[in-house]
């Protein structure tokens, strides 16, 4: 899910009060199954939807035929029907719950690019997973949001997981709602006991502790954190922490954005820092995050979308002289729809052969970037890869095994000789293959399963979607002209 040039989840819920987010690569894939003689297209219906189909787990349709051939032809039409009928249904279910839920998994991903919101675990379970995955805290996803969430909601995550913060926001509000707490505020009142500070805490020593102490799922996470925080520290000079006020988060956001700082890039910035404070307030370091609650949505530049290439496009691009496995990561990179990193770290093993005859690449092992992208891509007759067991490019890796970086840099200025679009980018061949797919008729289920944007295949609890065939058909059913170049 691509960000929206929002920051903070309460900017996005206001957002999704008014346009509730639902694409069909959030529902679960459908399967066949044989009754009575037929054929029926099954679905789950996600846990969410159910109240509105009598708390149904799954919608059945009839193909009409016990031919299982002609059922799967026409599986992709009646499972697109199906995601319509959830479609209506999720427009009815604008539920506070439903908005907190997309509004999070939103933040994660337009944040720190790591998954969404996965269907098939509870909520505890994904606040959980997106914590962990960005180094940062449950309480940290529901600090923003608490007042958004129905008190049932509030109840649940307080019984159901171990943050502190959920546990002093719950139980404060608990006592400030309460008939005891009324009784000793007509008595007087009470005073905090302020928090107890032996030294003077600086952001560069806030800085230290944090990265030492705080949990990172990556490498990466924790590099850009730390190049956030030390931008912060330039801008305000290493002042004490307690001093620092909303204000100079906005100060701040309005000078990287007269430097031209898209609103993405402001936003990841302001996260870091934020992160950083939400760590200070649990060990006891600052009363408040300043950095809490800001709305960025109006600072920098708002985000651009990539542009596929034209045809006349690929054919500069593939005639361009240009080594063999240069060449080889082009052709993959356009004909399966796999992500840079996806084909940079690709091994001989990974290349298997189906039944049919056709060979095809498993991802299900792989570190893929979420559950939609461990999946099988079928190859195309044209393209011809060499027998080895190890990895087929030499591409550099970094600290978190990742070679994005180094094939970018290898291959971006074949596509810059072709095209000087800032939005066309090696990123975009894989929009070009998914509008030449939907040219050639693909439906959107294995289209989003070619490129991993649906379930994926090892989301067996949905079953594992369009068959590797009927993907292999989709494929094979692109003509590529601009391959024959030599």
């Amino acid at each position: 899910m691509s960000p929206s040039g929002f920051n903070t989840m309460l900017d996005i819920i206001w957002t999704l009060q008014t346009d509730i987010m639902t694409t069909q690569s959030q529902y679960p894939a459908s399967t066949l199954a044989l009754t009575k003689g037929k054929f029926y297209v099954c679905c789950t219906i996600p846990p969410e939807l159910r109240l509105l189909f009598k708390n149904q787990r799954q919608l059945k349709r009839s193909t009409g035929t016990s031919d299982q051939n002609v059922a799967k032809r026409k599986q992709h039409q009646i499972t697109t029907a199906i995601y319509s009928e959830f479609d209506e249904a999720a427009e009815q279910l604008g539920t506070p719950s439903n908005l907190v839920r997309q509004a999070i998994a939103q933040h994660a991903v337009g944040e720190f690019k790591i998954d969404g919101w996965n269907l098939e675990l509870s909520l505890v379970e994904n606040l959980q997973r997106l914590a962990d995955q960005s180094g940062t805290t449950v309480g940290f996803y529901t600090s923003q949001v608490w007042q958004q969430l129905t008190p049932e909601i509030q109840k649940h995550l307080f019984e159901n997981t171990d943050d502190p913060d959920i546990k002093i926001k719950y139980l404060t509000q608990f006592y400030l709602n309460s008939s005891a707490w009324d009784q000793v505020l007509r008595d007087g009142g009470v005073t905090p006991a302020p928090v107890k500070q032996t030294s003077v805490v600086t952001i560069s020593r806030l800085q230290q502790e944090y990265l030492e102490k705080n949990r990172w799922n990556r490498v990466a996470t924790k590099n850009q954190f730390m190049r956030g925080i030390n931008e912060l520290r330039e801008f305000l000079g290493d002042i004490p922490v307690s001093e620092i006020t909303p204000h100079h988060g906005y100060d701040w956001a309005q000078k990287l954005s007269d430097e031209g700082v898209a609103n993405r890039t402001i936003s990841g910035r302001i996260t870091a820092s934020r992160s950083m404070f939400e760590f200070g307030i649990r060990h006891r370091h600052l009363q408040q995050n300043p950095f809490s609650g800001l709305r960025l949505s109006s600072y920098g530049a708002a985000p651009q979308s990539y542009l596929p290439l034209e045809k006349d496009e690929l054919h500069k691009l593939f005639s361009q002289p240009m080594k063999d496995h240069e060449r080889l990561a082009l052709t993959l990179l356009l004909t399966t729809g796999m992500r840079l990193d996806e084909v940079a770290l690709l091994r001989g093993d990974q290349i298997k052969t189906n039944e049919a005859g056709f060979r095809y690449v498993d991802l299900r092992q792989a570190t893929t970037k979420n559950i939609g992208s461990s999946r099988q891509v079928p190859l195309h007759a044209d393209v011809h890869l060499l027998e080895t067991q190890g990895r087929l490019f030499n591409y550099a890796t970094n600290a978190d095994g990742k070679a994005w970086n180094s094939a970018g840099n290898a291959l971006g200025p074949l596509v810059r000789a072709v095209t000087d679009n800032p939005r066309k980018v090696l990123h975009s061949l894989r929009g070009t293959l998914k509008d030449l797919l939907r040219d050639a008729g693909v439906s959107k289920e294995v289209n989003d399963f070619i490129t991993g944007h649906g379930q994926g295949d090892i989301a067996s609890k949905y079953g594992s979607g369009p068959s590797l065939e009927v993907r292999y058909e989709a494929i094979a059913s692109i003509k590529h002209p601009w391959l024959a170049h030599s």
